[in-house]
């Protein structure tokens, strides 16, 4: 699809033989990766999250990876992304942090950490939390 978006600026998305959509690249391609793209992965991460380990301190809810206001696993460059944790601080920690990392296949691309502001050693309180990143569009156009 990389090469797609790169080489042409309208696209003809055949299927059996008949024209499901003809437009601009941009619009094609994330129409095609929506419907094509498996969702199996948000449905992983409650299995994910109940088979981890338990934590007398922290107890991790639910991940969410939302663009345009919906939930998805496909994320396009050209749109923010934002990605939101919950949680629960089972007692009073010091120096717990809620991070997550997003990776290309050779490294790390982005860290951010729920503290990222904090001028000392966060204390986290008991209680639920939910921490959002926001992540901007075209962004990654300058990982390239």
């Amino acid at each position: 699809m990389i090469a797609v978006r790169n080489l042409c600026s309208r696209v003809v998305w055949l299927a059996d033989g008949r024209v499901i959509q003809n437009s601009d690249t941009a619009a094609v391609v994330e129409e095609y990766l929506q419907q094509n793209i498996r969702v199996e992965e948000l449905a992983n991460i409650p299995v994910l999250i109940a088979s981890l380990p338990p934590d007398p301190a922290f107890r991790l809810r639910d991940i969410k990876v939302r663009q345009n206001g919906m939930m998805t696993n496909v994320v396009f460059n050209d749109k923010p992304v934002e990605i939101e944790i919950q949680y629960t601080v089972l007692q009073r920690t010091v120096g717990l942090r809620v991070y997550f990392d997003l990776l290309d296949d050779h490294d790390i691309l982005i860290r951010s950490f729920h503290d990222d502001d904090a001028e000392a050693i966060p204390i986290m309180e008991l209680g639920e939390y939910v921490s959002i990143a926001t992540i901007p569009a075209n962004l990654f156009s300058n990982f390239a």
